[in-house]
């Protein structure tokens, strides 16, 4: 005789757009369980999900026992799931269908769990969209999502016994949403529109060239810029989306929307950037990029970002980077704004340059 399988007292069937990981938490939460692992144990997934590293971004679960213990058809299950992009084989760097669009693994966030406070107010469950890491706002209420605790400031683990409650007990309901500009909801809307997921006002959208681009292209494009503008010489994300916070994340993607706002006015003003931040003669640290580059000897931050984007961003529809690349170069050594404008120390520089950006005030002539 088999061994006796444990079912949960309480079931539910998942919505429609819910997260897998959020669904079993919801699960968790039901049936008065301490946390998450408990339920984990008892389906036999614990040794695939993770906790402590990136859980969910798998397509190979046995959902057999999940379905067996809390009484839903696998069926009903297997749609949760990331499912690999078997047309374009990557055992490195897989791709997988997010929202009926392949994108790069690295896009689903797992590190910590993100949620919109006032989505949770309405229904109580969480959201796929929230994995998806470009998403960092919720764009009908216009406010950030949460992934640390406002009582804590601890980040929002999975293995927890509450959807909505924090470890130490807050009631993550009642805490005040972070509501941000019409202009910073941009990005999300955008990735919206292009899953067709929802449509949103048109005087709002992103300024060309970045709204012509379809979401593979545009993905890459903003994430190249925002992971140059915090030194990390690597163009896919990963490396940025690991290590940010979802505010952080969310800053950088603001920032890069806003610079192509004066397309490619913008775009020069950032390539001086990148030039001459580590001007030998400003007296202060160079930064330079080792991990990313063969052999492992130190190159500058513009000799990396020229490199990443002649080879990894040939593709017809970012033409546009290509020749205002060109007409970049024009302007020679003398740069496209006064040399002597960037002598300063590297983070003051970033403040200013950050500040110029959003103001409209970038363009001076030299």
């Amino acid at each position: 005789m088999g061994e006796e399988i444990r079912r949960l007292l309480f079931t539910e069937e998942p919505y429609s757009d819910e997260s897998f990981m959020g669904y079993l938490l919801r699960l968790t939460e039901l049936n008065c369980f301490v946390k998450l692992s408990w339920l984990l144990q008892l389906s036999g997934l614990s040794k695939v999900l993770k906790l402590k590293a990136l859980p969910g971004v798998n397509s190979n679960y046995d959902l057999e026992l999940l379905s067996k213990v809390i009484g839903i058809d696998k069926t009903t299950l297997e749609p949760l799931i990331y499912k690999i992009n078997q047309e374009v084989p990557n055992k490195l760097n897989p791709r997988y269908l997010l929202f009926g669009k392949s994108l790069p693994a690295c896009f689903i966030y797992h590190r910590t769990s993100r949620l919109c406070l006032a989505c949770l107010v309405e229904e109580n469950y969480l959201r796929r969209i929230w994995e998806f890491a470009p998403i960092t706002v919720c764009p009908f209420h216009k406010c950030l999502l949460m992934d640390h605790c406002p009582k804590c400031s601890k980040a929002l683990i999975w293995n927890r016994s509450n959807v909505s409650k924090c470890p130490c007990g807050f009631d993550l309901r009642s805490a005040e949403p972070v509501i941000v500009s019409e202009g910073e909801l941009r990005i999300s809307q955008q990735i919206y529109r292009l899953c067709e997921l929802a449509e949103f006002d048109s005087n709002l959208k992103l300024a060309y060239p970045l709204n012509e681009l379809d979401l593979f292209q545009f993905l890459r494009l903003i994430f190249l810029f925002a992971s140059f503008w915090v030194g990390i010489g690597e163009p896919t994300g990963k490396g940025l989306i690991f290590h940010s916070s979802n505010l952080e994340l969310h800053d950088c993607l603001y920032f890069v929307s806003v610079l192509f706002d004066n397309f490619p006015k913008g775009f020069f003003v950032f390539l001086d950037w990148i030039t001459y931040q580590n001007y030998s003669d400003s007296g202060t640290a160079r930064r330079s990029f080792k991990k990313y580059t063969r052999p492992n000897i130190e190159r500058h931050p513009m000799e990396v970002f020229q490199t990443f984007l002649f080879s990894d961003f040939s593709s017809p529809q970012l033409d546009f980077i290509y020749l205002a690349y060109q007409e970049y170069l024009k302007f020679g050594e003398r740069g496209y704004l006064p040399r002597t404008y960037f002598y300063a120390d590297p983070i003051l520089l970033r403040k200013i340059f950050l500040r110029l950006i959003k103001s409209g005030k970038t363009f001076i002539e030299s």
